[in-house]
C-alpha cells in the first residue's frame, strides 16, 4: 500500500488537471495523446512532491547494544572476587560498546545508581550482592527501567571468603523488673562458625557456639532504672570483615507505668498486670487521672458522665483496653461504643454450605512489580491459599476481570481442586480495570445459592468505575452476599478497598494479613472441628503482633465486627475479631473480645501466649517514659537529638557542647556525626554507635534475581557471561515496520514517460 506524507498535494492533482485541459484544449487524437502524457508526467511529479512511501516488515533493532556495568565495590563485597568486574568489563568492551560505573563508599545506593545510568532501550549489567541500603530501592529502579524499554541483567557471584556478622534488634526502652525481649541476629557467609558472647552492662550473660545463620531471642530483667548497655561479639577463624563482629545497643529503663484496672475479680489478667505495671485496681469506674492506660475488665457499661470523662482522657493521649466476658460489649453508652474499634454484633449463624467466589484482577497494572514480586503472581498465590483452606463441601467460583469479566471457574463443588488452581495459574495480565461488571457477574453467580455467600476481591483497587462498583457491592450486601477485599501492591487504593468491604459487610485485608483469610467465613467448613476456637494472627506487622507467636484456643468470645478504619489483628476460627486496635484522638484503643482468663481464655494467659496481652497494653500506653528522642546511630551518618525543654538544653556529646536549634514549642534539635564505634554519653544518656549497616549486610540478596527476571532481565553466573551479548542482540532484534521512500521512483517514471513522449514526437516529425 502506498501512503503519502503530504496529502494536500495529492488532492491538488484534480484541479490542476482541469486547468491544464482548459488551456490546452486538445482538438485531435495526436494532441489528446500528448496532453494525456503531459498530464501523467505532471501527476507523477506532484505525487513525488507529496513524498510517497510504503511500509514493509523486516528484521530490525529495537534498542541499543551498549552495556553499562554497575559494579558494587562497597565493603560488603569484600568476601567476593574483587577482580570479577574488571574481567567482565575487559571481555565485554572487546566485543561491544561498554562502560563501567563503580559504587564505592560505606553504603550501597544500588537503586540510585541504576536510575542514574539507565537510558531508553539501554542495558545494564549489575554486579553486586544486591543489598541496597541507601536511596531508592532496586525494585523501583527496575520497574522504571522496564517502563522505558530498558533491561537490567544480573551477575550473581558466590563468595570466595568466609565472614560472620552480628546485630541486635529490640525496643529502645524497657520497664524495670519486667521481661525485656530483644533479638541477636548472626549472619554467616561460607562455611564459617564461631562463638557469640552477649554482654549486658559489661557483664557476660551467655556464650553460644554458632555454625549457621540464626536469630537468637533473649529475655532479660533490668533491676535498675536509667541507661543500660547491651553488646554482642562474634569471633571465628578466617573472618574477612572485622567491622561487623561487634554490635552495641543502648536501652533506657523506666519505672513501671501506672495503669488503672476496672475489675471486681482476681484473674490471670490481673496477675500479669501486677507483674508488669503499677496497677491501681477499682471495682467501679473512676477518673483515670495520670494513669497511662485504663483496662475495663468485663464491664457491662458506664454512665454517660463516665463515658465522657473516658472520652476526654483518650482523646488527650490516654490508652484504653476493653476486655470481654459474660458482661462485656453489652449495654454500652453510645459515646463508649464510638471509642471502640469494634461494634457489637448478634449471634453467629452458621450455614450447612458456603459459596466463595474469587474475583481476581488481571488488568495491566497487575503485571507491575510490588516489592520483589509481580502483583498477579501474588494474587494467584492468595487465591491458591484460599482454595486450599476451603472444605470439600464448599462451593468455589472464580471470575477474572480487566475491562470485562471472565468466568473461568463456574460455581460448583470441587473436591479435587487441582484443576481450579491450575486454571488460575495460567492467568495473564492486560487491559483496563472495570470492577463493577465483575461484581455483577459474581452477584448473578451467587444469587440463587442456598447457603452462605461470600465474594473475595483480590486487586490493587485502582478501578476506573469505583462508584459503580460500590453501588453493586451495596446491592450484593442487601441480598446477603458478603464482600471481602484483599489489597495487593504498595500502590493499593486502600480507601476504595476498605469502602468496598464496608459496603459489602465484609473485611479489608492487606497482603501481609493473608494468613487470616481462612478465618473470614463463619459458614465455611472448618476441618477437625473442636469445642474451642483456635486463634490465628491475621496481621503480623502491627506493634502488638510483630515477632509474637500464638498457639491458643479460647472457649468463648463476644461477637463483634471490626469497624472500617480499625485493624483486626487476631481472629477466631469463625472469623470473629478477638484483638482489634485503632487510634482515637491522640490515644489508642484496643478491643479484646475474650475474657480475663478465668473461664474462656486460660491458654491466652500462659507464658508462651501472654506476650500478646502485654503488647496490647503497651500499645495502649504508648510512650510511657522520657519525652526526649535520643537513639543509637552509625559512624559517619548524621544523628539527630530531639529534646523537650522549656529552655534551650545545655548538653554535651562526650564532653563536647551541643548546638541546639528550636523546632517548636519547647522542642529542640541538635545534630551530631559520630566518628567512632562504641557507647557514648550525651549528658547522662547513653547511645550506641555501630559501624555502617553496609558491613553487616553480607551475602547475596536472594530476592534480587526474582526482581530482575520478573522485569524481563536475565541472571548469570560468571561462567555464563558469554551469553549476555547474544541475549541482548536477541532481545533487541524483532520484526519492525520499515519505511521505503518512493519519491525517486515516481520522478524516474515521470522522466521516462516524458523522454518517450519526446522521442515519439521526433520520430513522427522525421517520417512526415
Amino acid at each position: 500500500m502506498i501512503n503519502f506524507t503530504y496529502h494536500l498535494i495529492v488532492f491538488l492533482i484534480i484541479p490542476i488537471s482541469i486547468i491544464i485541459l482548459y488551456y490546452l484544449k486538445p482538438k485531435n487524437k495526436g494532441n489528446i495523446l500528448r496532453v494525456a502524457i503531459k498530464l501523467i508526467v505532471i501527476f507523477l511529479i506532484l505525487l513525488s512532491i507529496a513524498s510517497p512511501y510504503t511500509l514493509i516488515e523486516q528484521e530490525g533493532k529495537t534498542g541499543s547494544d551498549e552495556i553499562i556495568i554497575i559494579a558494587d565495590n562497597t565493603p560488603s563485597m569484600r568476601p567476593y572476587n574483587h577482580d570479577i568486574a574488571n574481567k567482565v568489563y575487559d571481555y565485554l568492551s572487546n566485543r561491544t560498546q561498554a562502560s563501567i560505573d563503580l559504587i564505592s563508599g560505606t553504603s550501597s545506593p544500588i537503586g540510585d545508581s541504576i536510575l542514574r545510568n539507565i537510558k531508553p532501550g539501554g542495558n545494564i549489567l549489575l554486579i553486586s550482592d544486591g543489598n541496597n541500603n541507601h536511596g531508592r530501592s532496586i525494585t523501583e529502579a527496575v520497574n522504571f527501567a522496564r517502563n522505558i524499554n530498558s533491561t537490567i541483567y544480573y551477575l550473581r557471584q558466590e563468595p570466595a571468603k568466609n565472614d560472620m556478622s552480628v546485630s541486635i534488634s529490640g525496643d529502645v526502652m524497657a520497664v524495670i523488673d519486667s521481661p525485656f525481649d530483644f533479638f541477636i541476629d548472626v549472619n554467616t557467609l561460607g562455611t564459617m562458625e564461631g562463638d557469640l558472647k552477649i554482654y549486658i552492662d559489661d557483664n557476660i550473660t551467655d556464650t553460644i557456639h554458632v555454625t549457621q545463620r540464626k536469630r537468637i531471642p533473649v529475655e532479660y530483667f533490668f533491676n535498675t532504672q536509667g541507661p543500660h548497655r547491651i553488646r554482642a561479639e562474634i569471633s571465628g577463624q578466617g573472618d574477612e570483615i572485622s567491622q561487623n563482629n561487634i554490635f552495641y545497643k543502648s536501652v533506657f529503663v523506666i519505672p513501671k507505668p501506672d495503669i488503672l484496672l476496672i475489675s471486681n475479680k482476681e484473674s490471670p489478667l490481673s496477675k500479669i498486670l501486677h507483674e508488669l505495671y503499677s496497677v491501681d485496681i477499682s471495682p467501679g469506674f473512676k477518673n483515670p487521672g495520670s494513669n497511662k492506660a485504663v483496662i475495663l475488665d468485663d464491664t457491662s457499661g458506664l454512665s454517660g458522665n463516665d463515658a465522657s470523662i473516658l472520652s476526654d482522657y483518650i482523646a488527650n493521649g490516654g490508652g484504653l483496653v476493653v476486655m470481654g466476658g459474660p458482661n462485656g460489649y453489652a449495654n454500652y453508652e453510645p459515646l463508649l461504643e464510638q471509642m471502640l474499634p469494634v461494634k457489637a454484633g448478634g449471634d453467629i449463624v452458621r450455614s450447612k454450605n458456603a459459596a466463595v467466589i474469587l474475583i481476581i484482577d488481571i488488568s495491566g497494572s497487575t503485571g507491575d512489580l510490588t516489592g520483589d514480586s509481580v502483583k498477579l503472581g501474588i494474587e494467584k498465590g492468595l487465591a491458591r491459599q484460599i482454595i486450599e483452606s476451603l472444605g470439600a463441601d464448599d462451593f468455589i467460583g472464580v471470575i477474572a476481570f480487566n475491562n470485562v469479566p471472565h468466568t473461568i471457574v463456574p460455581l460448583s463443588r470441587y473436591p479435587d481442586n487441582s484443576k481450579v488452581k491450575d486454571t488460575i495459574s495460567r492467568l495473564t495480565s492486560g487491559g483496563t480495570t472495570h470492577l463493577s461488571p465483575a461484581l455483577s457477574a459474581a452477584f448473578d453467580m451467587a444469587r440463587t445459592f442456598d447457603g452462605g455467600r461470600n465474594a473475595i476481591v483480590i486487586s490493587d483497587g485502582i478501578a476506573a468505575d469505583s462508584d459503580a462498583a460500590l453501588n453493586v457491592a451495596y446491592s450484593m450486601a442487601e441480598a446477603g452476599i458478603k464482600i471481602y477485599t484483599i489489597g495487593v501492591g504498595m500502590d493499593t487504593d486502600e480507601s476504595f478497598m476498605k469502602n468496598l468491604a464496608a459496603k459489602g459487610n465484609g473485611i479489608y485485608l492487606k497482603r501481609d494479613q493473608s494468613d487470616g483469610i481462612r478465618l473470614l467465613f463463619g459458614e465455611i467448613t472448618i476441618p477437625d472441628k473442636m469445642d474451642g476456637f483456635p486463634l490465628l494472627l491475621i496481621n503480623s506487622n502491627h506493634f502488638i503482633t510483630r515477632g509474637v507467636s500464638l498457639n491458643a484456643t479460647i472457649y468463648g468470645y463476644n461477637n463483634v465486627f471490626t469497624k472500617q478504619n480499625a485493624q483486626a489483628l487476631v481472629m477466631t476460627s469463625t472469623g470473629n475479631p478477638v484483638i482489634s486496635a485503632w487510634r482515637f484522638g491522640l490515644g489508642r484503643v484496643i478491643s479484646i473480645t475474650t475474657d480475663n482468663g478465668n473461664t474462656w481464655a486460660g491458654e491466652l494467659y500462659d507464658r508462651d501466649n501472654s506476650k500478646i496481652i502485654s503488647r496490647s497494653i503497651n500499645y495502649a500506653i504508648g510512650n510511657p517514659g522520657k519525652s526526649d528522642d535520643i537513639r543509637d546511630g552509625e559512624t559517619g551518618i548524621p544523628l539527630e537529638i530531639h529534646i523537650s525543654s522549656v529552655n534551650e538544653p545545655d548538653m554535651a556529646f562526650d564532653g563536647r557542647p551541643l548546638d541546639f536549634e528550636k523546632t517548636g514549642e519547647e522542642q529542640y534539635r541538635a545534630t551530631i556525626i559520630p566518628d567512632s564505634e562504641g557507647f557514648h554519653d550525651i549528658s547522662g544518656y547513653t547511645i550506641a554507635v555501630n559501624a555502617p549497616a553496609e558491613y553487616r549486610e553480607i551475602g547475596n540478596n536472594d530476592l534480587i534475581p526474582e526482581v530482575i527476571k520478573a522485569a524481563g532481565g536475565q541472571v548469570y553466573n560468571i561462567s555464563e557471561i558469554e551469553r549476555l551479548i547474544p541475549d541482548i542482540k536477541k532481545k533487541n532484534t524483532a520484526m519492525i515496520q520499515a519505511r521505503v521512500e518512493l519519491a525517486t521512483l515516481f520522478l524516474f517514471a515521470a522522466l521516462l514517460l516524458y523522454s518517450i513522449e519526446i522521442i515519439l514526437r521526433r520520430l513522427v516529425g522525421i517520417f512526415r
